[in-house]
């Protein structure tokens, strides 16, 4: 994530109050990787977190709405914060009322207090993320159990899709090596997140497991009788030479995606 002209934490002096960050959109020079291991890291150095502006990511391609992604994002810090026993807050452009406030008024503070968490910039990286809502009551690890059960019959014959609790693995037919290789994150216990990292296979150039920054996401909301549901692919480093990306896989995955959200809109069974 783009993250921080403004870095703000409470002084100790207050009343001895909790410390707290503020991260914003404007020129700001740190990174966070949108990870919930990143975002918990940061939730155990501060206790209320500060969301200003409209945030996104620092990937080079955006496919889908900013504002879908800016969403996104506020309901990870949200999710996450209350596993935590956090607190976030939400300022100015952000068309999503406060989760939780702080009456204090923060103290700048040197930008050195997220050195810990700045991560480099990859060049040609990718953040892809669909919206949409359904009356079905679904968590976030059904819809990824529907995601892979739907993309193995989509794709057949000349593809396949393997998935269990801990992994999944897309096959090209008479291809030993997996086309993507994604590992499920377990730190969450939540049933609103289920997050996959991207481990390996021929088209994903991050090759480092232990590091790997590249996430599927289904994240899930409900309220008011309605789920809504978020899918997306961040910080992806596509294998493909990147014009040969944007104009081939890059334009097949939204599209498949797409797919499957009508395929959950109008399907009658849940898995």
């Amino acid at each position: 994530m783009q993250h921080t002209a403004i870095v703000t934490e409470q002084s100790n002096t207050l009343n001895n109050c909790a410390t707290e960050i503020k991260l914003s959109m404007k020129n700001g020079t740190h990174n966070l990787p949108l990870t919930s291991f990143h975002i918990t890291q940061l939730f155990e150095k501060y206790s209320h977190v500060i969301l200003q502006e409209r945030l996104s990511t620092t990937d080079r391609l955006m496919q889908g709405s900013s504002h879908d992604l800016h969403t996104l994002i506020i309901q990870l810090f949200k999710i996450i914060a209350i596993e935590r026993g956090r607190s976030i807050s939400i300022e100015k452009q952000s068309e999503i009322p406060p989760f939780n406030t702080t009456s204090k008024r923060p103290l700048l503070c040197r930008y050195s207090t997220l050195d810990p968490l700045r991560n480099k910039t990859v060049e040609n990286s990718v953040s892809s993320v669909q919206r949409w809502k359904t009356t079905k009551q679904l968590n976030a690890h059904t819809v990824a159990s529907m995601y892979f059960r739907w993309l193995n019959s989509f794709v057949k014959p000349l593809l396949t899709v393997t998935f269990d609790a801990k992994c999944a693995a897309f096959h090209l037919k008479g291809v030993s090596t997996p086309l993507l290789h994604l590992e499920k994150v377990p730190d969450l216990t939540t049933q609103k997140i289920s997050e996959w990292k991207l481990t390996g296979g021929l088209l994903n150039k991050e090759k480092n497991t232990l590091n790997a920054t590249g996430r599927l996401w289904f994240v899930v909301a409900c309220d008011a009788g309605q789920t809504t549901i978020w899918t997306a692919l961040t910080h992806f480093q596509p294998a493909l030479p990147w014009y040969l990306y944007k104009y081939t896989q890059g334009l097949l995955h939204p599209w498949v995606m797409n797919r499957f959200a009508k395929s959950v809109k109008t399907s009658r069974s849940l898995l």
